[in-house]
């Protein structure tokens, strides 16, 4: 299970970094073209697909690393046993409220793939859908970072973890 996680990280940390240094080519070359005084066609249409890579493929990792808040104000007082249902809870809720993004992410994109979205210039020939069934498969991943965290942390039989 480890190796999974650390090959589905990797994949989520690829997609997240060549989407942010796409996006910084880009605003680069649109900086650059505003000063010369050039048009640049398509940047804003390339920027909309690197912006959602970006996100949804940060949101497994932030998960991974456990990085979300999470305010403690009122678990300071629970015992052992409160915390860990408050952890299944909190895992659950996480995990359903993921899969409910993941089937609207998923629906929006048969949706873009049926109907389009009514594109200009540039996007005319740049296909949405992909994108975000690429989004949908990488929220996924961050419900599978969520209960590979809670399981690592559940009691083992035997008085192991």
């Amino acid at each position: 299970m480890e190796k999974t996680g650390r090959l589905l990280e990797w994949i989520c940390a690829v997609f997240s970094g060549l989407s942010l240094v796409g996006l910084v080519i880009v605003t680069l070359g649109r900086a650059v073209a505003q000063q010369l005084g050039l048009d640049l066609p398509g940047e804003g249409t390339l920027a909309g697909p690197l912006v959602c890579l970006f996100l949804f493929a940060s949101v497994p990792l932030l998960v991974r690393e456990n990085g979300h808040i999470r305010v403690g104000l009122v678990t300071e007082v629970f015992g052992p046993r409160a915390l860990r249902v408050e952890s299944l809870l909190t895992a659950l809720i996480e995990c359903l409220a993921t899969l409910l993004l993941t089937w609207m992410v998923y629906l929006f994109a048969g949706q873009v793939a049926l109907d389009g979205l009514a594109p200009q210039g540039l996007a005319d020939r740049l296909p949405g859908a992909p994108v975000l069934y690429l989004a949908a498969a990488l929220l996924l991943l961050a419900v599978f970072f969520v209960l590979d965290w809670y399981l690592e942390r559940l009691p083992r039989r035997g008085g192991q973890g």
